[in-house]
């Protein structure tokens, strides 16, 4: 994973999608593009405009670090990891828009490689809101993966259950 990417998939998520469709002033497309406004949490701020490439940067050094620790190790908790790197994506905040979403690609693409499995975090509007509590709750103490990391794997035990039902029904025809 690297910065480059993170912008590319967000141009292609965002693609035609301009500001006034996203709910923001401007008629300009954003995607890839680094946010170059202060916004807020609440009344925390996310990491001004400036930071935004520091932040990134040391966020995929982190990530290349954990992957080092854990190849060496042969030990990965992938459903920690992805947690941890969504977690950071949506504190950064690097977008004017798309953030949610880009931290549930970051999730289910760490998910996917390492553990074989997509979890639809914020898929339904209980799901949703507990997601959307989780960040909001994260970002006011700069960041913290440990409640993400929980509803990721109860709506991983949720998908492995739906799909055991589908084989074990499969299997009965």
């Amino acid at each position: 994973m690297t910065e480059e990417l993170i912008k590319e998939t967000h141009a292609i998520l965002v693609k035609g999608i301009n500001g006034d469709n996203a709910g923001f002033l401007s008629s300009k497309e954003y995607g890839g593009i680094h946010r170059s406004d202060e916004i807020f949490a609440g009344s925390l701020p996310f990491p001004k405009p400036s930071k935004i490439p520091e932040a990134m940067r040391s966020m995929i050094q982190n990530l290349d670090k954990d992957l080092g620790s854990a190849a060496k190790d042969k030990e990965l908790d992938p459903f920690a990891l992805a947690a941890k790197y969504a977690d950071r994506i949506v504190n950064i905040h690097p977008f004017i828009d798309g953030n949610g979403r880009m931290c549930r690609l970051v999730l289910n693409a760490i998910l996917i490689k390492y553990a074989g499995i997509v979890v639809n975090v914020g898929e339904h509007d209980q799901s949703r809101d507990e997601y959307i509590l989780i960040a909001r709750e994260s970002t006011e103490v700069g960041g913290h993966s440990g409640a993400l990391g929980t509803l990721v794997l109860k709506e991983a035990t949720k998908s492995l259950k739906k799909m055991r039902d589908r084989l074990k029904g499969k299997k009965r025809e």
